[in-house]
């Protein structure tokens, strides 16, 4: 019994570090961050760690690969990019924050991948659930 519980926690943190490592850890340090404020809502960018195979890919092929974190005012975390399509060359500037209508958050990317910069507000993806324990 013993060992199927050492073995069921092994392989759960195996696919988190595999899958989400590199983007679980937000620290200020790594990047200048962009920050923008609404009414409501800051988004922050961030620059993946190189600590699993999905960090190494990014800085390997991207130039500067970047992925976007979403807060409300009190800095409380509601979500953040795709972890699995991480773009360079993002426009800030492009970015819409949430509004009354549109609860979402997207950046326009110089590239054609902008579904995977969305981030829901109300409705979060799989990976803000879990990431969310980490900002």
């Amino acid at each position: 019994m013993i060992k199927k519980i050492t073995y069921t926690i092994g392989v759960i943190i195996f696919l988190w570090w595999f899958f989400l490592a590199h983007v679980s850890f937000s620290d200020f340090s790594d990047k200048e961050w962009i920050y923008r404020e609404n009414e409501q809502y800051i988004a922050k960018t961030y620059t993946p760690k190189l600590i699993n195979p999905f960090g190494l890919y990014f800085h390997l092929m991207k130039e500067d690969p970047t992925y976007v974190v979403l807060f409300d005012k009190n800095g409380r975390y509601l979500g953040q990019s795709s972890p699995f399509f991480i773009d360079h060359g993002l426009a800030m500037d492009g970015g819409q924050l949430p509004e009354n209508d549109a609860m979402q958050f997207y950046i326009v990317s110089l590239n054609d991948y902008t579904d995977e910069y969305i981030i829901p507000v109300n409705n979060k993806k799989w990976w803000s659930y879990i990431l969310q324990y980490f900002h």
